[in-house]
């Protein structure tokens, strides 16, 4: 997908009243991310939903949709397993 690796600084805040995690990080000066959880007890699992927010005025948004659900997908499928 991207030939390059990218690294960035992630700021992870936690709210434990509200049940959620919300991560933000700058990628590059050229993309914000924020990433919000919101986690919800079910039984004896715990239900993710999670939404991602970019914020360009480069034309990099359907790129990086298209990069973060590959791994978001490969990401909960790791967490299903363990």
């Amino acid at each position: 997908m991207i030939p390059l690796p990218v690294t960035y600084l992630v700021k992870v805040v936690a709210n434990v009243d509200q049940q959620s995690i919300i991560m933000q990080a700058d990628v590059m000066n050229m993309v914000n991310i924020s990433i919000h959880f919101q986690l919800k007890k079910d039984g004896e699992v715990c239900i993710v939903n999670e939404s991602v927010e970019f914020k360009t005025k480069l034309p990099l948004r359907p790129m990086m949709e298209k990069i973060f659900k590959a791994h978001h997908l490969k990401l909960f499928a790791n967490m299903e397993k363990a």
